[in-house]
């Protein structure tokens, strides 16, 4: 029996850590194009940028175990993630076997089935590093080894920064057991890297003194104090909310019956389910409050999730076991258990992120961004770029100085052979002036605009867009020509409108899905930069609330050019788009679709084309 335990789950651990890589290898696009290709990076270089191993954002801890894998490519970090999440199933099968079989193997899937942890396993991020070494502490703690989980504990604040919620859970288990001789080993870390801190930056306190996690309220926003619990399901996913829930009252239901069951059941309360708990808290009130840096996004909490499966699972698990007794029917109870989880669980985890994962359009626009600035001739100086994606795509080392900067330097540095490649999703963070800003300036040269085929809105509502700049002339200036107003047309091919009469100037439409459909819109003129079609209005349903979206369609013989989708409801609307130049025999078409089929009313139509132009 024994013999058949020590075999059977390390092979059920490795098989799921297999499937997740083989998942990522079969996957077109990549998860966290953002942030986790700049971690991706951020190990990647580290071999040719040995200061790159004490970057505060990347995590050190986690760039220098995640360095070895990231030289085999991008799928290399998913890799180094399903190694972290089988060591974190052997780490918890030291507490779980305890609880009986069911327990050793229903983890591995409650914790890759888990939508939030298993899609940062795909992407590469560092929560997953962060859960392997909580739960390494807990099974030191287990095992009556306090001076280890102290060291491990005192590593956690070099790979994410929820170490907050956690060591004071480890520091108050440790006194109240009197285990002082351990104390001291939660500095460990905090020695370790500040004496190569003191050695590199002249300063042992830099963890502190360079914080990334500060303000940025005024980009990030803020929101509502039950963010997260209003994505419980998107975030452990509905069959392991099952079995949490269920916990809750069998802990205490086994603590009042079972008291040979206190000890463990206190170390997971106090050291895993409470903590987890915290760190769930602590994101709620910094996404609430807009501090640190928060974006309210879920994937934080994956930090927590192996914290709430260990809970979860050793308690439900351990009063199956007291209910079965042992033999044939633990056996018989534990697979009628895990095979619907797993089967429930795989249908929550594909619910939340389809899998393999789809390339999509905001990553195919930056692949054609990343695409056209390697076909353009490198700088005489450097290339500042902001979206990580676009600098992986081009094949450029974000970290060599003297050629790319990840930062805005400051325009009093932007000087000659200089380029700027600006994003609506990075650069209104990283620069201090707005993009109208430095089209008015003219000592940045235009190079290239470029816009996604569908429209994007990113943080604080701005369009997706990437504008490439260089040092040199650029004396820009703007023509303003009124296409329509009203049905009057003046710069279109044609207008089709399913109309009724009405009062004056209203254009009163019945409740057909396409009244209104406007095509040929003249947007074009030789030597433009780029064009913003603006279309303005004011919407009113008599019959009730009704829906419409606004749409406007770029065609040509080879393909779909650009597809904008705006809705409209009740009240006054105006849309902008930004319409790069495009080549000869592209065809447009701006139209109403009326998704309710209600009639309605619109008021003021006005369709206005704002054209930019640069000096030679």
């Amino acid at each position: 029996m024994e013999s058949r335990h020590a075999v059977g789950p390390p092979v059920w651990w490795v098989l799921w850590a297999a499937a997740a890589v083989v998942v990522r290898l079969l996957s077109e696009g990549i998860l966290e194009a953002g942030d986790g290709i700049q971690h991706y990076q951020i190990a990647r270089f580290s071999w040719k940028h040995p200061e790159l191993y004490l970057d505060h954002w990347g995590k050190p801890l986690f760039t220098l175990l995640a360095s070895p894998f990231a030289q085999l490519g991008h799928w290399g970090m998913a890799l180094f993630n399903a190694l972290c999440f089988a060591a974190t199933c052997w780490a918890a099968d030291g507490i779980l076997r305890r609880a009986g079989a069911l327990a050793s193997w229903l983890y591995p899937p409650a914790l890759l089935l888990a939508p939030v942890y298993g899609t940062m396993v795909l992407a590469g991020m560092t929560e997953i590093l962060f859960g392997l070494l909580a739960v390494l502490v807990v099974r030191a703690l287990a095992d009556r080894r306090p001076v280890l989980a102290s060291a491990i504990a005192s590593l956690m604040p070099f790979t994410r920064p929820e170490y907050v919620a956690f060591v004071p859970a480890v520091l108050l288990w440790l006194a109240w057991h009197r285990q002082w001789r351990a104390l001291p080993w939660l500095l460990l870390g905090h020695l370790v890297y500040g004496a190569l801190g003191a050695f590199h930056f002249n300063d042992a306190l830099w963890y502190f003194h360079r914080d990334p996690y500060v303000g940025a309220a005024d980009i990030y926003g803020s929101g509502d104090l039950d963010h997260f619990w209003q994505r419980r399901e998107q975030i452990l996913g509905g069959p392991l909310l099952w079995v949490l829930a269920l916990a809750m009252p069998v802990s205490a239901l086994l603590w009042w019956r079972k008291a040979e069951e206190r000890p463990m059941l206190r170390l997971l309360i106090v050291v895993a389910l409470l903590p987890a708990l915290c760190i769930a808290l602590l994101h709620s009130i910094l996404w609430w409050k807009g501090l640190k840096g928060s974006l309210g996004l879920v994937r934080v909490l994956a930090t927590a999730v192996p914290l709430f499966a260990l809970f979860a699972v050793w308690t439900v698990s351990r009063a199956v076991a007291l209910w079965t007794g042992p033999g044939w029917r633990i056996h018989l109870a534990s697979w009628a258990f895990i095979l619907p989880y797993t089967f429930y669980g795989v249908r929550a985890f594909q619910a939340e992120q389809a899998i393999p994962v789809a390339t999509h359009a905001e990553l195919e626009f930056l692949d054609r961004c990343g695409d056209h600035l390697a076909t353009m001739p490198l700088p005489k100086g450097r290339t500042i770029v902001f979206h990580p994606y676009v600098a992986y795509r081009s094949g450029l080392d974000p970290f060599d100085m003297e050629r790319v900067s990840q930062c805005w330097p400051g325009f009093q540095r932007f000087g000659p052979g200089d380029r700027l490649v600006w994003d609506a999703h990075f650069g209104p963070s990283e620069v201090d002036r707005s993009l109208e800003d430095m089209l008015s300036d003219s000592t940045l040269r235009l190079m290239a605009t470029l816009v996604p085929k569908e429209h994007m809105v990113r943080l604080n509502g701005r369009a997706m867009e990437v504008n490439i700049f260089e040092h040199g002339r650029g004396r820009r200036w703007k023509t303003l020509d009124t296409l329509l107003m009203g049905l009057v047309q003046r710069g279109v091919e044609g207008v089709r409108a399913d109309t009724m009469s009405c009062a004056p100037e209203e254009l009163c439409f019945p409740g057909v899905e396409y009244p209104l459909e406007i095509t040929g819109l003249d947007l074009e003129e030789v030597g433009m930069s780029f064009a913003d079609l603006v279309i303005r209005g004011e919407v009113s349903w008599p019959d009730g609330a009704g829906g419409a979206q606004l749409v406007f369609s770029e065609d040509h013989p080879a393909g779909s050019v650009g597809y904008r989708s705006s809705a409209i409801g009740d009240g006054a609307f105006e849309h902008r788009y930004r319409i790069p130049p495009r080549s000869a025999g592209t065809f447009n078409k701006l139209y109403i679709w009326n998704i309710g089929k209600k009639p309605f009313l619109l008021r003021g139509l006005t369709i206005e084309v704002v054209r930019t132009f640069q000096e030679e």
